[in-house]
């Protein structure tokens, strides 16, 4: 798969060292949505999926022209790389949807169910802060 949904401080506006690494390889196909739940782990936000027809996180969606590069160093910096023990993300294939159109891509989604009073209820990271 050659897509990648981001909803947090990988996203072009928070303007992180990971997020200018992943604008200099990637292809960044426009704005997106995910079905989920999203969540404030203090300075940086978790996504959970879900299946209810009303919850969204706002991303943006990425096309990688060399996944297996891209996503291995994405995978270290979530914590989740080869060799790495359990942490609170895996990389996970999902459907984002731009427009009306829908892509199958990976996000990284966390790997527990956060307290609901961290919830993010607009869904967007970035307008949260």
């Amino acid at each position: 798969m050659n897509r990648l949904f981001v909803y947090g401080s990988l996203r072009s506006e928070t303007g992180t060292e990971p997020a200018r690494y992943l604008a200099r390889r990637a292809k960044r196909i426009g704005p997106a949505k995910v079905q989920g739940r999203l969540y404030s782990l203090g300075s940086y936000p978790a996504m959970a999926l879900s299946t209810k027809p009303h919850e969204w996180v706002q991303g943006e969606l990425y096309r990688l022209p060399n996944p297996k590069e891209i996503l291995c160093a994405l995978d270290q910096y979530e914590g989740c790389g080869k060799g790495e023990p359990a942490g609170e993300f895996e990389r996970v294939a999902v459907t984002a949807v731009v427009g009306e159109t829908r892509f199958s891509c990976w996000a990284y989604v966390c790997r527990f169910r956060p307290p609901e009073d961290t919830r993010i209820s607009s869904g967007d990271y970035v307008k949260s802060q």
